[in-house]
């Protein structure tokens, strides 16, 4: 009835150098004697600029796309001829034939027979043509294809930019044919398209086909009597399992019983009306018929990521009783929809943990690639994945049908590449069939739940006159599909309040999650700083360390990630993908080339690489051999995998460090994202050494998504100098424990704050009266100076002078004053500011939020760690914590200067450790120690703060002093 010829294989092919965008077919044809494996990109890399090339390290020899050892100079061929011949089976013959190219990139002019049949230019998605009429059954026929780049405009700045969709960068390096190729035919009136939708809330099925054929086929095959279509619909189960530890295996139930069935007769509907349901590109006549299904359906098995039980809808074009055309559909029964600021799949709230990365060809092109990506994913509480930057092969979807994979799918209406003239007619044209096209292929996929029209396109030429059209785009995908949202990732203020149906922000760009109004969900497609790896911006979580190696600097990241996913949990925002699982949180692999055996049959479906390179994957294939792992996480992973745990208690405090006198309040956020109600238990103690101090358990029953936050208070135990405490929380979800959490807690006597520090000189303090009060606590024999006294010479240079904070000195005075009494040999300790510094250095007014050591052996700091200089505040922004710097000291560059703090600041490549906020100068015979920690504003509640305080006066106030303060002092935290 229906009938496939796979045309994959060895092509010949003849580079096309210098005509990169040649479209007619060459009259003399000279063939390289190397072949073309099909499916495959012939270049492995392009030129970027003078000595640059995309996709390749020459100096490592790394060539991650050099999959077939195709010659090098093919990267500079950006157009080629790629051609096969092919025999037409007799089988075949009667029937509609059928080309079917699965994926071509970029732009690509058909010649059968050396005769132009189609000119294409969408990369990802597939092209069919009706060829019947020029083929013959048993005949060999010629196929060309001359594949080039897309057409170029040039914008008023001089720039060359593309019309056509590229997608990532991997549109910009593949050439030819890259998809399958086949031969298919039909009978001459066939089901050339179905559209299933399911409804939870209704209970229902609709179902819908498109008949086509040249015309007058009905009438030759039926006469007067109408034909009709029989829908079967029957259980195919769950099909896949989790052998890998992800979900447990689940038996197929009842596999291929039939549910439900139906019959109608077809009705002749115009050929336009179905312009986008026809099965060939090249079908713009010939007869149209469609019938519809509308079947109550109150007892399906619904499709979830906990049990992707599928159906399969079988279509049977009916003369009588004589089948015509079977075509069969699998789909799940599911349904998926907003409701305010939540997504809801089957009626049950559910949010979204999300991954994505790029697709990078071939070795990305395997069903074990897939079934471990998402496998992976599944095990770490992943329940979505965004196929990022361009529509992925046709078997993401199956897969992810079967595995319980949650899609948002996207076009390759892809900005960040910056490659488009985004408001040329060209391209708006491409964007408008793209987005229907990629409708077409995915519609029946129960796995699809939003489709992604773009991603951001705020960066492009053209913006402005692009965004006019967004709303035009959505409406297209609307008609064919109106029952999934659409997102423009990244991009919302690309669209108007009234055309925003759910909010994408990435990395923060479109504004705070205090900004949502909760109207719609809020998802953020892209979030955290991996794409721009480096110790500067891993420094601020992690301390110096950042600066041991990459696996420091992803620590550190994750770190910072880990945070941020805890605020949008918290906030109740709908779906968060961290950027991402499937390479940054991974180590490459293998670790050298592994040669594959040949192809049995190269002409069978699927890609077939000679090789697979030495790092060029991120997860395993199917391809290396069976001792690889499946993957190797680097330490980011188990950060967040602890993040997205669907089932978790995360503390709501932050702050780990507490005097012994004052009770301790403390709230746990409970979080169930699973798509079932649990009774759950939580069991919390509290422990200093083997004492308990506190027990209390919590029962309730939780929904899916509802959120729970339990809040305790326990009183530590009095300490004679130092001690800890430890948390513990398990959670258990009917019986079995899902989590546990511990927290380590430092506790510092309360009488840090009055007993006096041992000093070795006399103190003078100039400065505002809280900081004095709280200076002559911790020295009883510091004597108030005036103004005055610190133009007096004769104030003693033998002394420690402390400046109180945020002093005012507006003219400079204090400043010059300050300069003559340490040149004179005088000691100062000069306390928190944002006017005064002395000498060159440069005060940067701007928040801090941590601060480290490379070294804490120095006496000022002893008895802190890394763990001290960070979260005085029990409170945690959407941008990290709470600073306890307001302003640094700029790195002195010249100068008796001693660092004994560094802090960092930097985002997406920039920043660094560029500032001190603890520093000593030596000047002549004096000395200055200057801090810009917030010490005063703290003291009195973070005993770190006072700890610190206590340090400076020691130090600053004599060598003899600062040994008998350090002997005296807790040790810095673990």
């Amino acid at each position: 009835m229906r009938h496939t010829l796979c045309l994959n294989g060895d092509w010949d092919f003849m580079p096309l150098y210098g005509e990169l965008r040649r479209r007619t077919l060459p009259e003399s044809l000279v063939y390289e004697a190397q072949k073309v494996r099909v499916p495959s990109s012939w270049r492995r890399t392009y030129a970027q600029g003078p000595g640059k090339r995309f996709g390749e390290i020459p100096e490592h020899g790394f060539v991650p796309m050099d999959l077939y050892g195709y010659p090098k100079e093919w990267d500079d061929a950006e157009a080629g001829v790629l051609h096969r011949c092919f025999r037409v089976p007799e089988g075949m013959a009667g029937q509609r034939i059928v080309l079917r190219l699965d994926g071509i990139m970029q732009k690509a002019v058909i010649y059968l027979d050396r005769r132009e049949i189609a000119v294409w230019e969408d990369g990802y998605l597939p092209l069919r043509l009706d060829i019947t009429s020029f083929v013959t059954p048993g005949q060999e026929h010629e196929l060309h294809l001359v594949c080039g780049s897309f057409d170029q405009t040039t914008i008023p700045s001089g720039a060359k930019k593309v019309t056509g969709l590229v997608g990532s960068w991997f549109g910009s390096v593949c050439r030819g044919i890259w998809q399958d190729v086949y031969l298919e035919s039909y009978p001459a009136l066939a089901v050339e398209d179905v559209t299933l939708r399911t409804s939870v809330r209704n209970g229902r099925l609709e179902a819908d086909a498109v008949i086509g054929g040249a015309g007058g086929k009905a009438a030759a095959i039926a006469g007067e009597r109408p034909l009709r279509v029989r829908l079967r619909v029957c259980e195919l189960g769950v099909l896949a399992s989790s052998p890998d530890g992800g979900r447990p295996p689940e038996a197929v139930t009842g596999a291929g019983r039939q549910v439900l069935t139906a019959e109608r007769a077809i009705e002749p509907v115009s050929s336009d009306s179905a312009r986008w349901q026809r099965l060939c590109e090249n079908d713009h006549g010939g007869e149209v018929f469609r019938v519809s299904f509308d079947l109550d359906w109150a007892d399906a098995k619904g499709w979830s990521p906990d049990s992707p039980f599928l159906y399969r809808a079988e279509f049977e074009l009916l003369d009588g009783e004589r089948v015509i055309d079977r075509r069969e559909e699998s789909f799940g029964f599911r349904e998926f929809w907003c409701e305010g600021p939540q997504f809801k799949l089957n009626g049950i709230p559910l949010n979204l943990r999300g991954d994505s990365w790029h697709f990078q060809g071939g070795t990305q092109q395997t069903e074990g690639y897939i079934r471990n990506w998402y496998r992976m994913c599944r095990s770490v509480g992943v329940n979505s994945i965004r196929l990022h930057a361009e529509p992925y092969p046709a078997d993401y979807l199956r897969i992810a049908d079967e595995e319980g994979m949650l899609i948002v799918d996207e076009t390759a209406i892809y900005g960040s590449s910056k490659s488009m003239q985004a408001d040329h007619p060209d391209f708006l044209e491409a964007c408008r069939k793209h987005v229907r096209r990629l409708v077409q292929r995915d519609k029946n996929h129960p796995s699809v739940i939003l489709w992604s029209v773009q991603n951001e396109m705020r960066w492009v030429d053209g913006r402005d006159g692009f965004k006019v059209h967004l709303p035009g785009l959505m409406t297209s995908i609307r008609e064919l599909d109106p029952t999934r949202a659409i997102i423009a990732e990244g991009d919302n203020r690309l669209l108007s309040k009234a055309h925003t149906e759910v909010e994408s922000r990435h990395y923060n760009i479109d504004g705070t999650i205090g900004q949502w109004d909760r109207t719609v969900p809020l998802t953020f497609g892209e979030h955290g700083g991996w794409w721009y790896i480096c110790p500067q911006n891993s420094s601020m979580y992690v301390g110096l360390r950042a600066y041991r190696g990459t696996d420091e600097s992803t620590l550190g990241l994750a770190e910072k990630e880990r945070l941020f996913v805890e605020v949008a949990r918290r906030q109740q925002v709908s779906g968060i993908s961290t950027f991402n699982f499937a390479h940054y949180f991974m180590r490459a692999m293998p670790e050298r080339d592994v040669v594959l055996p040949p192809p049995l049959d190269a002409d069978l479906p699927g890609v077939k690489p000679k090789v697979i390179p030495a790092y060029s994957l991120t997860i395993h294939n199917g391809l290396l051999p069976e001792e690889e792992p499946r993957y190797r996480p680097n330490p980011a992973f188990a950060v967040m995998a602890e993040a997205f745990k669907p089932a978790t208690i995360i503390a709501a405090e932050y702050d780990r460090c507490f005097y012994d006198e004052q009770p301790i309040d403390r709230s746990f956020d409970v979080y169930n994202d699973t798509l079932s109600a649990r009774r759950v238990t939580v069991k919390l103690t509290v422990k200093q050494g083997e004492t308990l101090v506190h027990d209390q358990s919590f029962d309730f029953t939780q929904g899916p998504a509802e959120p729970r936050v339990l809040r305790i208070r326990w009183q530590p135990l009095p300490v004679q100098s130092e001690g800890k405490a430890e948390l513990t929380a398990t959670l258990i979800h009917d019986g079995q424990p899902v989590h546990e959490l511990m927290l380590n807690y430092r506790i510092l006597s309360a009488n840090l704050r009055s007993r006096p520090v041992p000093v070795n000189r006399p103190v003078a303090y100039w400065g505002n009266d809280a900081d004095y009060e709280t200076i002559r606590r911790l020295v009883p024999g510091c004597e108030r100076v005036d103004r005055e006294q610190l133009a007096d010479r004769r104030l003693l240079t033998d002394g420690l002078l402390v400046i109180g904070s945020y002093a005012e000195d507006e003219d400079g005075a204090l400043e010059r004053l300050l300069q003559v009494y340490v040149a004179q040999g005088g000691r100062l300790l000069l306390l928190e500011q944002n006017q005064l510094s002395l000498g060159k250095l440069t005060l940067s007014r701007r928040p801090f939020q941590r601060a480290h050591a490379g070294d804490y052996g120095h006496p000022a700091l002893s008895g802190i760690g890394d763990d001290d200089l960070m979260f005085w505040q029990p409170e945690l922004a959407e941008d990290g914590p709470l600073p306890i710097i307001r302003a640094a000291f700029e790195k002195p560059v010249r100068g008796d200067f001693t660092l004994l703090l560094e802090c960092s600041a930097g985002d997406f490549g920039d920043g660094g450790d560029l500032w001190s906020p603890l520093l000593e100068y030596r000047h002549g015979r004096g000395r200055m120690v200057a801090n810009q920690l917030e010490l005063m504003a703290h003291a009195d509640r973070v005993p770190q703060a006072c700890l610190l305080l206590r340090n400076l006066l020691a130090y600053a106030g004599g060598a003899a002093g600062e040994q008998d303060e350090a002997a005296a002092l807790p040790t810095a935290a673990a």
